[in-house]
């Protein structure tokens, strides 16, 4: 099968039904034709991927059904051989959880994934994975640090975490109060009703 060949003509057939009107042309339109009926549905996917230099113009992005959406993924997955086709129809099964999805295809997908090497590389502020064959952008290397906003995330847990402690530990000495009050006014009603029941006996406390 020429998956190329057939994900590129559902691609143009897609395109003439939104000149036709058939589809909406872009998202503002689709959420108005959504206002007037609620049974409409459309996921909007890029012909040229994005992370590949895919924009949304119209000529790019166009109105699938979620049954298309997945098929045109699957074709892309299987013509272009990639780590980012791969990574999208992966992303596409997981979030629609498809339940029907061949055990021997994911399996394949999965080890397709792991065989995709990175490193880390950073700017001084940000970590980055950059994948095998991947252009390493301006101003990062390689290596991972613990970026600022990291360290302050972790401060600020530290700070909460032990706050939460100091908390537990006066709730806990509450209770304790509380517990030794309840037992004392509990030992004090004993006390009267014993003395209403026996008004001649010593009864002290107990």
């Amino acid at each position: 099968m020429n998956y190329k060949k057939n994900y590129y003509d559902y691609a143009n057939y897609v395109k003439n039904l939104v000149i036709l009107k058939k589809r909406p042309k872009n998202k503002n339109e689709y959420y108005k034709l959504k206002k007037q009926n609620s049974k409409i549905y459309y996921e909007f996917h890029h012909i040229e991927m994005k992370c590949q230099g895919g924009n949304e113009s119209i000529e790019n992005y166009i109105p699938l059904t979620a049954r298309e959406h997945f098929l045109a993924h699957y074709l892309l997955w299987k013509f272009k051989k990639c780590r980012q086709s791969s990574f999208a129809f992966y992303c596409l099964i997981k979030m629609g959880k498809k339940n029907n999805i061949n055990s021997k295809l994911y399996e394949k997908l999965k080890k397709e994934l792991n065989e995709y090497k990175y490193e880390w590389y950073n700017n001084g502020k940000k970590n980055k994975k950059i994948y095998e064959n991947e252009k390493i952008p301006k101003n990062y290397n390689k290596g991972y640090i613990l970026v600022q906003d990291k360290i302050i995330r972790l401060r600020k847990f530290d700070i909460w975490y032990k706050k939460e402690q100091e908390k537990l530990i006066n709730y806990e000495e509450y209770l304790k109060e509380k517990l030794i009050k309840k037992k004392e006014q509990l030992d004090n009603w004993l006390i009267r009703e014993q003395q209403k029941i026996f008004p001649d006996m010593k009864i002290g406390k107990l």
